[in-house]
């Protein structure tokens, strides 16, 4: 637990330099951690609002969750996303 908890500060840390989201998913696609950023990209207050929303997200985000590729093959696409005050075309590296 303890390095995972290092890693997820180095991603948030990560993330604020380079001043993007960044979203860490479990096995099953599930949501384990998003940087301040990406919860503000996908207009949520906090974490825990996103984790919330986050069943409604997988497929507009990221596709068929059953398609994803491995953990060697890195791929993108570009979502639509709709917010609270309109839509947002978002580029979802995995």
């Amino acid at each position: 637990m303890i390095q995972e908890d290092h890693a997820i500060a180095q991603l948030d840390a990560l993330s604020r330099i380079m001043n993007v989201g960044a979203l860490v998913l479990g096995p099953d696609a599930g949501l384990e951690f998003a940087s301040p950023i990406a919860c503000e990209l996908l207009d949520a207050a906090s974490l825990a609002e996103l984790r919330g929303r986050w069943d409604g997200l997988t497929r507009p985000l990221l596709g068929d969750p059953g398609e994803l590729p491995g953990c060697l093959v890195a791929s993108w696409r570009v979502a639509e996303h709709r917010l609270s005050f309109g839509e947002r075309s978002l580029r979802v590296e995995i």
